[in-house]
């Protein structure tokens, strides 16, 4: 639920040691290299569907799925240039992994023999 900014210092400021990590896929995957991201201008600027149910705000009155935001820690792209992901306020780039018994990479050069579904919420070890 933090902001873009204040996790993208997160990363940086403990690096190399302890490190930054989320959950993913009932592993830990640590976060090596991120960047914030402005929002894409399309997705702000497109009407919403339909109006939002109190079932579909969360606390922080952020609009779950029929809207254009998402929830913290949704994956909302993962392409070569990284996974882009909902945060608390605004969005961030991950651009460099490691998984569980893994090297660090790149997110372009781990896509290349894996996948990584849009729509997943990282932070949710269920």
């Amino acid at each position: 639920k933090k902001s873009a900014w204040e996790i993208h210092n997160l990363v940086r400021g403990t690096d190399p040691w302890p490190g930054a990590y989320t959950a993913y896929q009932g592993g830990m995957v640590r976060i090596i290299r991120t960047e914030p991201a402005p929002r894409i201008e399309k997705e702000l600027q497109s009407p919403m569907t339909s109006a939002p149910s109190a079932g579909n705000i969360c606390s922080s009155g952020t609009v779950l799925s029929t809207g254009t935001l998402s929830f913290p820690g949704t994956i909302l792209s993962a392409d070569q240039d990284g996974l882009t992901v909902q945060t608390g306020h605004g969005v961030l780039r991950i651009l460099e992994i490691q998984m569980p018994s893994s090297r660090k990479m790149s997110v372009g050069h781990y896509l290349n023999g894996h996948t990584i579904e849009v729509g997943t919420i990282l932070g949710d070890d269920s």
